[in-house]
């Protein structure tokens, strides 16, 4: 079976050139009060090899130039000026900025010499395909692989990514997977071709700490072990110590500072640089909010109580005879890594799942309690008024349809 870990990776530049070079990019959106500039003469270069970590704020610029290389805006977007010079190795150069967003000429460039790991998988991976068919798709399209070939590399491309039983977790759908897995299989997806160019939007971003960890360290070990550049967009400066070469920070679509990540973090230039490496230090304190809070009555009846909830999928128990208690006022942390089973558990109180087994007993705002696991129809409507859920994923739990 191929490891792609041994497969020899694309021939070294034969030019001093970098890989990726990006001169005064500008990216603009019509809208009815005027254009707006999401990216506003923006310049940086990636050498082979190495990672540029694109730093700022939700709404600074960042996710808009990765799309913008790839020319992947959302209508009614574009680039409206600059360049974005690919060097390949034999010492020609293509403008990225210049090609039909919809051409043949760019989806050559998409995946093969390119490749995108998406922010949310859930939104990017679909829903009505398994996740080895996404691979094998664009194994067939770019390498032109047989099926059965296409497959073979698949399933050594889930094992590469640290993905269990990928023999069977090929034929699974993205919902039947966690959400570090889900962004596991993007990464195999986005190496399937072995690009010159990673770009990672934000990959961490929804996962916890454990499996962060994992997820840049298997990105640094494919890096290394395939010679290509990584473009990592993050807002998160301890990733950035931990992984950058260089920094660009980014705010309302300007570059405020570019340069070696040793130069950013013990000299930072820009006063909106050295705001965002204070609020890292921020974090360090304690939490004033907590200690603020009045004391809970130990004496009071559960809000909520849970007794032996069990939630089976096929042969997979995701939850497995658990119970808590939850008093009035009281917040209960759940914590564990991707695929313990929390996101099932909050789905279950608010039976989005039905349990395989086990009671959940809610106190109701006039003092009577209900098993949440056994109510339907207008009961479960009406305790559902009292009970609400904010979702992992913002973008794919808004209607795209209505303000």
């Amino acid at each position: 079976m191929t490891d792609i870990l041994s497969i020899a990776p694309r021939p070294a530049m034969t030019t001093n050139k970098p890989l990726l070079e990006v001169r005064n990019l500008v990216t603009e959106f019509p809208l009815r009060t005027g254009i707006f500039r999401a990216v506003d003469d923006l310049s940086f270069s990636i050498e082979q090899g190495k990672t540029l970590c694109v730093v700022g704020e939700s709404g600074s610029g960042k996710s808009v130039t990765a799309r913008s290389i790839l020319q992947i805006i959302d209508s009614p977007g574009r680039i409206a000026s600059g360049s974005i010079l690919l060097h390949q190795p034999d010492g020609t150069s293509l403008d990225l900025a210049k090609l039909d967003p919809r051409g043949r000429a760019i989806r050559s460039v998409r995946g093969r010499d390119i490749a995108m790991i998406f922010q949310e998988p859930m939104s990017s991976l679909s829903p009505v395909h398994t996740v080895g068919d996404q691979i094998t798709e664009a194994l067939r399209l770019h390498l032109k692989m047989s099926k059965a070939e296409a497959r073979t590399e698949a399933i050594s491309l889930l094992r590469q990514v640290e993905i269990p039983n990928p023999e069977k977790a090929i034929d699974r759908y993205a919902f039947q997977y966690s959400g570090g897995m889900r962004q596991r299989a993007m990464i195999a997806m986005a190496l399937a071709c072995k690009p010159q160019l990673l770009i990672a939007d934000e990959p961490t971003t929804a996962l916890d700490v454990t499996t962060q960890a994992e997820i840049l360290d298997l990105i640094s070990r494919l890096q290394k072990a395939h010679g290509m550049a990584v473009l990592f967009i993050t807002h998160d400066m301890g990733v950035v110590a931990q992984i950058a070469d260089d920094v660009l920070v980014m705010h309302h679509g300007v570059a405020k500072e570019y340069g070696p990540v040793e130069q950013i973090f013990h000299s930072p230039q820009d006063p909106y640089t050295r705001m965002l490496i204070g609020s890292v230090l921020k974090l360090e304190q304690k939490a004033e909010i907590r200690l603020a809070r009045p004391p809970l009555d130990k004496t009071a009846a559960p809000l909520l109580e849970i007794r032996n909830l069990s939630m089976h999928f096929g042969e997979m128990k995701a939850l497995d005879d658990v119970s808590i208690s939850l008093l009035p006022g009281e917040t209960l942390g759940i914590v564990g890594e991707s695929g313990s089973g929390k996101t099932t558990m909050g789905r279950s109180i608010m039976r989005l799942y039905d349990p395989t087994a086990g009671e959940m007993h809610y106190r109701r705002a006039d003092g009577t309690v209900m098993d949440l696991a056994k109510i339907g129809g207008g009961e479960l409507k009406a305790a559902r008024r009292e009970l609400r859920m904010v979702f992992q994923d913002p973008f794919g739990s808004l209607n795209p349809r209505m303000t």
